[in-house]
């Protein structure tokens, strides 16, 4: 064996028992390092020997006799340094531990990737979560130095070796956006999620001033467009339950709101100037609603506000209850169905809001749920008048950077009146419906049709038979309808008695209006009558149908 021409090796460098110098593991790259094993490996192989023992060496670990040094060698029958595994040993090790072959790879250098099972996400630089194609996490992987060659000897590549720690320590149950969340990862029902959310609210000016003070374009328009003050306060309140529990990143549940008027009251403009640009973004939700979204649900819970607007009425009564449905379970449940194109279908929590902007037409009005009492703390509705000496539009056009801060900062240390709010319910807000919006609402009803049938049908009547009630069942007076409606049946057409029931009862729930509900014992097995009398109404002369003398005393 040659002598060590060096006397002392230098720190950073250390000699191989084949003549070879290897530089400090630490400052080489992946590839060198790569390399360096590699070739050390073939060596060791082709020598014959196990991993760590010298050229003639036996495996029970005996050495050969080093030969007679000069005077700067060893004395005779000493082993030489190089006659000792140790060095080489451990930089194989080293190595071995630098390329992780062999070993686990950190879970820590992946904090910016993760899997779902059936696809990557990768967090940009600007801190969002997108998904990442396969072949871009290898390109990824290898851009850090992990290479797709295995080592001599073993089965799996540096690049394997990184894909499965991401697999088992990078791994969640899905991909969905968790509005507001400061977290990356959250976890809903023992199922751990990666959050998706590009969302954000706008912050608010750091001074707080009085009502218009910063802000006067804005508390003009909130000045001069409700119809009482009640509705602007409702408003307000709502809002800020939802702004600042965005700010703590969980958001409260809240209200479906409509916002119903004429043109010209400011409703397009609230979601636009006011709730789109504080809250971080909206989506239309008609497509969802009516059931034409093709079950591709994340453009809205991707968003913090479904929003409704009157350009999409709903055309018949299937349609509008249809319509109530989906924003009954907006707001009601707390699980929804995600699913996004080509992703992973998922379950998710959201407690983003509904917001429906409706003219008070009778064909936009339909857009409103049915305001029943499994529906009737789950909305709010304001009325709005026009503004008739509003300014142009051109002065509003900043406003968002101009005055938005300022309104946002008065909403926090605004207080609102008790009147409403509801400390005890889960919505915090009181379900306040505009009277204004409940007589649209209700004119734009099967009900009140039904209940325009009735007057027509009792003005015909004969004298004596308007002095008193008619008592019966709907199917009789679903018979008393047919008969005074036997020339024009197309005003009939589709009320079955089942139908004429319900909107009677809808009827009689309003009150004074000449419908009522028969009184029957407990143990009655009678069908439920309904009593009519509308002495109000103008007759017309003499009946002009026969009576079908159905009636019950």
């Amino acid at each position: 064996m040659a002598d060590n021409t060096e006397k002392t090796p230098t720190p950073d460098r250390f000699h191989n028992p084949f003549g070879e110098r290897v530089g400090a593991l630490d400052h080489l790259n992946q590839r060198d390092l790569e390399g360096a094993v590699e070739r050390e490996s073939e060596k060791i192989g082709e020598l014959g020997g196990p991993a760590g023992s010298l050229p003639g060496e036996s495996d029970s670990g005996e050495a050969d006799e080093a030969p007679v040094r000069g005077e700067e060698g060893h004395g005779e029958g000493a082993e030489a340094p190089l006659s000792e595994p140790d060095a080489f040993s451990a930089a194989i090790d080293d190595a071995k531990r630098k390329l992780k072959v062999g070993h686990s790879v950190d879970p820590d250098q992946f904090d910016d990737i993760a899997f779902d099972g059936r696809n990557f996400y990768d967090r940009g630089a600007d801190n969002i979560w997108r998904l990442l194609a396969g072949g871009m996490v290898t390109s990824m992987l290898k851009v850090r130095g992990f290479s797709d060659r295995a080592a001599k000897g073993q089965t799996a590549s540096p690049l394997d070796r990184a894909k499965h720690t991401i697999l088992k320590h990078r791994r969640v149950d899905g991909a969905a956006p968790f509005l507001y969340h400061k977290n990356d990862i959250f976890v809903r029902g023992g199922r751990k999620f990666l959050n998706t959310s590009t969302v954000s609210i706008m912050e608010p000016a750091s001074s707080v001033g009085a009502w218009g003070q910063h802000f006067p374009l804005i508390a003009q328009v909130y000045d001069n467009v409700f119809a009482k003050p009640i509705y602007r306060d409702l408003f307000l309140a709502w809002f800020k339950r939802f702004y600042e529990s965005a700010e703590e990143g969980e958001l409260a549940p809240g209200q479906a709101l409509a916002m119903v008027g004429p043109i010209h009251c400011y409703k397009s403009w609230t979601i636009h100037k006011v709730l789109k640009p504080a809250m971080g973004g909206f989506a239309d939700f008609s497509s969802m609603a009516s059931g034409d979204a093709g079950g591709f649900t994340a453009d809205v819970f991707e968003s913090p506000l479904a929003v409704i607007d009157d350009a999409r009425g709903a055309s018949s009564e299937e349609k509008r209850n249809q319509y109530a449905a989906q924003i009954k379970k907006l707001v009601a449940n707390p699980v929804h169905a995600y699913h996004k194109k080509f992703e992973t279908p998922t379950e998710i929590s959201w407690s983003g809001r509904v917001v429906l902007a409706l003219n008070d037409d009778p064909f936009s009005i339909r857009l409103m749920p049915n305001l029943e009492i499994s529906n009737a703390d789950k909305m709010i509705a304001v009325y709005m008048k026009s503004w008739e000496d509003h300014p142009p539009s051109e002065v509003f056009k900043n406003i968002e950077t101009t005055e938005l801060p300022h309104f946002l900062a008065w909403i926090k240390a605004w207080n609102p009146p008790k009147e409403v709010l509801d400390e005890r319910g889960r919505y915090g807000i009181r379900p306040i419906i505009a009277e204004e919006v409940q007589e649209r609402i209700f004119q734009s009803s099967l009900a009140y049709s039904i209940q325009e049938k009735l007057a027509e049908w009792w003005a015909r009547r004969t004298a004596s038979e308007r002095k008193t009630p008619f008592v019966g069942t709907a199917s009789a007076i679903l018979d008393e309808l047919g008969n005074c409606f036997r020339s024009s049946p197309e005003q009939m057409r589709g009320i079955t008695h089942t139908i004429l029931s319900a909107r009677l009862r809808e009827l009689v729930s309003r009150g004074d209006l000449g419908v009522d509900v028969v009184k029957r014992g407990p143990k009655s097995k009678k069908s439920l009558q309904f009593s009519i009398f509308l002495p109000w109404v103008e007759p017309k002369g003499d009946v002009t149908y026969d009576s079908t003398e159905k009636s019950v005393s």
